[in-house]
């Protein structure tokens, strides 16, 4: 085997070896029902605050850990090359209508709109439930 074969052949193993790794790290969100707290929030935005009931129970059920990401989500910023990725795709129709539209790539401010809703949400049901 030549050099460049073997060097091709531990690349693939390495790219390989290097997925398997990566797809079985644990997540760091919280899930409910094998769905991740970014799905469940997924259509909260300032237009929508109604969530489902089932969007309700879930983010119950993940309690604390489901805050704290929240909260996490809050706090993060988009890097410029994504901010960068998502004015161009503002301006150009095919580009929004194939990564923005169908949630591929989730721009901050939707993504912060999502986490807040939630978070008041959760802040309104925290209130009902303690006692006065």
């Amino acid at each position: 085997m030549t050099t460049r074969k073997r060097i091709a052949v531990f690349a693939l193993a390495a790219a390989v070896g290097g997925g398997f790794v990566f797809y079985s790290l644990p997540r760091s969100e919280p899930s409910y029902q094998g769905k991740s707290l970014s799905r469940w929030i997924r259509g909260l935005e300032y237009e929508n605050v109604n969530p489902s009931d089932e969007q309700r129970a879930a983010l119950r059920a993940m309690g604390k850990p489901a805050i704290t990401r929240l909260i996490a989500i809050l706090r993060s910023r988009d890097s410029a090359i994504k901010r960068k990725f998502v004015a161009y795709a503002q301006n150009h129709a095919n580009i929004h209508n194939r990564f923005i539209a169908p949630r591929y790539v989730i721009p901050e401010n939707v993504y912060h709109a999502q986490a807040a809703t939630a978070w008041e949400k959760s802040a309104r049901q925290r209130e009902q439930r303690s006692p006065r």
